[in-house]
């Protein structure tokens, strides 16, 4: 991308975009806020963020006969609480001021999909999707959309064209006039894109 490109695409975002705060501090969160820099201009929230990327670090992967009680409370139990959290952080004051908001959740796509061997995450994804949808049902009439992002970062950063993409999807689902919500959206390379099956 040229810097005549990025700059346009800055001012572009900016006048038709809200500005957005990227929330989570793990590797996937450093990718996104990487590859889409000119829709993350808030580098924290403050009392006029609206607009919100949430992003969750999932545990490292391990096989269900392997599963411990603590186990389970810090691979299922903390991620999603932690969503929740920040989600009810954002929409709080959103609806006390009036104000119309955006709330866009990033997921891993690989463990979204499923995969063998990391169940615990695929529980993860699916609270999340499923409150998602949820949510937007709830708030909708509050003027705050809710959606799911589901990210290979990889392909992200193999593919411009994938990480092109997911800078259109999220700048649109950022967008002030935009009134997309509840759906999930898959930025992938396409070889995978479907439920896993045994």
């Amino acid at each position: 991308m040229t810097a005549t490109h990025s700059a346009t695409l800055q001012d572009h975002a900016r006048q038709t975009s809200d500005a957005a705060a990227i929330i989570g501090d793990g590797p996937t969160a450093k990718a996104i806020a990487a590859m889409a820099p000119e829709l993350f201009s808030e580098p924290e929230r403050n009392e006029n963020t609206s607009a919100v990327c949430i992003v969750p670090s999932l545990a490292a992967a391990l096989p269900a006969p392997e599963w411990t009680a603590a186990h389970l409370a810090a691979a299922v139990g903390d991620p999603l609480v932690w969503v929740v959290h920040e989600v009810q952080s954002v929409i709080v004051p959103l609806i006390e001021a009036g104000k119309p908001g955006r709330i866009v959740i990033i997921l891993p796509a690989e463990e979204a999909l499923g995969r063998a061997g990391d169940a615990a995450a695929g529980a993860v994804c699916g609270g999340i999707l499923s409150m998602a949808r949820t949510l937007s049902l709830e708030l909708k009439r509050k003027a705050i959309t809710v959606n799911v992002v589901c990210v290979d970062t990889e392909s992200c950063y193999e593919k411009p064209t994938i990480a092109q993409a997911l800078r259109g999807q999220l700048e649109l689902l950022f967008r002030r006039d935009s009134w997309i919500t509840g759906q999930e959206i898959w930025v992938t390379d396409g070889t995978e894109a479907g439920r896993v099956r045994p």
